[in-house]
This record gives structure tokens, C-alpha cells and sequence, in this order.
């Protein structure tokens, strides 16, 4: 049952972490598989964080870090500028928005206080400006 989601966090993590850290070979066929591999492990992860967060958005607030930090390969622009791989990008800003934004739960947000830092990128501009109205840096 979907309450009981927020104890598989730690496996769905590891999981994403080795599916987004996979860099791309080289060959046309490999980064292609690598983008879809990408975008599927931030589909899933979006996915799951809404199961989860409409059981326990603590559970989310408290892996935030975790979370983002996750993601960050995809902000590099170096490695993440083909099509595909743009598509598990805005994936994954959609869904930083959607934290951000606090729809899903209002003290998510506060969560984002506890992240040194984000990516230095023109995607999360949005993400900047909902954090920055609640009063985040």
C-alpha cells in the first residue's frame, strides 16, 4: 500500500543515484540508452515523492537533500545538453517546482533551507524565485 512508501526510500535513492550517475559511452546507441535511463530514474523518483508526500511529506522534507542533491548531474552542462537528456532536465525541474512551490505540502519548502546550494543554472530560476517568496535563500 502507498503508506507504507516512505520506508523504501533509501532503496529507491540508490537506485536513482546509480541510474543518474551513469554517464554516457560513447556510440550513438549507449547515450541514447543512457538518456532514457535518465529520464525514466527522474520520472520514477517524481512519481514516487508524490506517493510519498501524500502520505508523509516529512519523510520527503527530512531525504530533501538527498533528493536534490540526486539530481545535480543533470545541471551539467557539460554532459546534459542532447535532447533526450534535456527531457529527464526539465523533468526534474518540474518537480523541484513542485516542491518548491509548496502545493503538495506548505512546510516542503522550509526544507530547501537545509540544501547549500543548488545548481548555478538559468533552469532553476523558478525554483530560486519560490524559495526566495517564502522567505529562502
Amino acid at each position: 500500500p502507498p503508506s507504507d512508501s516512505p520506508q523504501y526510500m533509501p532503496q529507491i535513492m540508490t537506485a536513482i543515484n546509480n541510474a543518474i550517475s551513469s554517464t554516457s559511452i560513447s556510440g550513438e546507441t549507449h547515450v541514447d540508452q543512457i538518456s532514457k535511463l535518465h529520464f525514466i530514474a527522474v520520472a520514477t523518483l517524481f512519481d514516487y515523492i508524490r506517493i510519498v508526500t501524500s502520505h508523509d511529506a516529512t519523510h520527503v522534507g527530512e531525504n530533501l537533500t538527498t533528493i536534490v542533491v540526486a539530481l545535480f548531474p543533470l545541471f551539467n552542462d557539460d554532459e546534459f545538453n542532447d535532447r533526450d537528456n534535456n527531457l529527464a532536465r526539465r523533468h526534474a525541474v518540474q518537480m523541484l517546482e513542485w516542491l518548491a512551490d509548496g502545493d503538495s505540502n506548505e512546510n516542503l519548502p522550509l526544507y530547501f533551507s537545509e540544501i547549500p546550494f543548488l545548481p548555478f543554472t538559468k533552469d532553476l530560476k523558478k525554483v530560486r524565485n519560490l524559495l526566495r517568496e517564502k522567505g529562502l535563500q
